[in-house]
C-alpha cells in the first residue's frame, strides 16, 4: 500500500472522527435546550454546529478525492472492506475509527431528526397558541381526554373577549 496515501488517510480520518464527536455532543446540548422552557444559548449552539458541519464537509471533499485516487467506491461498506485489506502495520487504528466513526455518523443523525422534530412540533405548538390568541376559527384543541374541543372562539381575539 502507498505509504503517502496511508500517512494522508490516517489524520484525515482521525480529525473527521474529533469533529463527529464534537458535533454529536454539540446536538446533545441542543437536544437539552430544545426541551427547556428556556432557549438561552441556542443560537451559540446552532452557530458552533454550522462552523463544524462545514469544516466537515472540507475533510469529506478531502477524503472522497482521496478514495476516487484509489478508486474505491464511497460506502461505508466498501470503504470497511478496502479499510480491512490494507497491511495492518501500515494501518494500525484505522479500522477501527472508521467504525467509531460510522457509529457517531449514525448518532448525528438520529439526533437531527430528533431535534428536528422537536422544532417542528414546538412550531405548531406556538402557531396553535398564537392562533387561538388571535380569535381563529381554524385551530384544533383538545381536551385532558383526548376529544375535540370546539374551536369556535367566536371570531374574538382573546385581547378583545
Amino acid at each position: 500500500m502507498n505509504d503517502k496515501f496511508v500517512k494522508t488517510l490516517k489524520p484525515l480520518l482521525d480529525k473527521q472522527l474529533t469533529m463527529t464527536v464534537a458535533l454529536k455532543n454539540l446536538m446533545e446540548r441542543e437536544y437539552a435546550t430544545l426541551n427547556t422552557a428556556k432557549s438561552l444559548g441556542l443560537d451559540e449552539i446552532i452557530q458552533k454546529k454550522q462552523k463544524v458541519i462545514d469544516d466537515l464537509d472540507k475533510l469529506n471533499k478531502n477524503w472522497q478525492q482521496l478514495l476516487a485516487a484509489s478508486q474505491v467506491d464511497i460506502s461505508e461498506q466498501n470503504i470497511r472492506l478496502f479499510l480491512a485489506k490494507l497491511d495492518p502495520s501500515e494501518t494500525f487504528g484505522l479500522l477501527m475509527n472508521w467504525n467509531a466513526l460510522c457509529k457517531h455518523t449514525k448518532a448525528c443523525q438520529r439526533l437531527n431528526t430528533v431535534n428536528g422534530t422537536v422544532i417542528v412540533l414546538r412550531q405548531h405548538a406556538t402557531r396553535q397558541a398564537l392562533d387561538i390568541l388571535q380569535g381563529k376559527s381554524h385551530s384544533n384543541t383538545y381536551g385532558p381526554k383526548g376529544q375535540k374541543l370546539s374551536n369556535n372562539y367566536g371570531g374574538h381575539s382573546i385581547a378583545t373577549v
